[in-house]
């Protein structure tokens, strides 16, 4: 005994069409969701950096973007030149550019001399040498042993895995 199922074109034109409806549906409320996510990742990733004393010039965590693709994901990140180094370190062999580390030390005050009161004392002619000098040892130094890692975004987008796909599969699932 056999059967057989017929489908007319007519029938399947409008099943593709409603799927791609659907599709459509499912991959804009799950951007929607991934953009939020990506915010708290931010949020979270930032506190981290706070809380380690990686912030003295305020670049690193003003170069963090969320930026929603055609594709349908999410990129979430930070774009400043020494973001990878800072998550996963430096290894020896290439010392950092002297300019980025002169600029840490004038934020930070490193090369300022202070008075027996503890009161920093006006800069003068020879901090820039100060500065310099320092700047070009302490690169020497990176360069020599490297940093060691600390990381910052990947264990905030660790946190939020179960969230992303309780969002894909809740979004799939309202859809359907």
């Amino acid at each position: 005994m056999s059967a057989r199922i017929y489908v007319d074109n007519a029938s399947l034109k409008q099943l593709n069409a409603m799927l791609d409806k659907k599709k459509i549906a499912i991959n804009k409320a799950s951007q929607e969701g991934l953009k939020e996510v990506a915010l708290d990742i931010l949020a979270d990733s930032t506190s981290t950096l706070k809380q380690n004393g990686n912030i003295a010039t305020g670049k690193l965590i003003n170069s963090a973007k969320v930026e929603p693709q055609k594709d349908n994901s999410v990129d979430v990140g930070y774009f400043a030149d020494y973001a990878s180094v800072i998550e996963f370190g430096r290894k020896s062999g290439t010392p950092p550019r002297i300019k980025d580390i002169y600029e840490w030390i004038k934020k930070k005050g490193i090369a300022d001399t202070y008075t027996s009161s503890g009161r920093r004392r006006k800069r003068s002619v020879d901090f820039e040498a100060k500065a310099k000098s320092l700047a070009f040892a302490i690169a020497r130094s990176i360069g020599k042993l490297g940093t060691k890692a600390r990381p910052y975004l990947y264990p905030a987008m660790r946190k939020q895995e179960s969230r992303v796909l309780q969002i894909l599969t809740n979004n799939i699932k309202k859809e359907l």
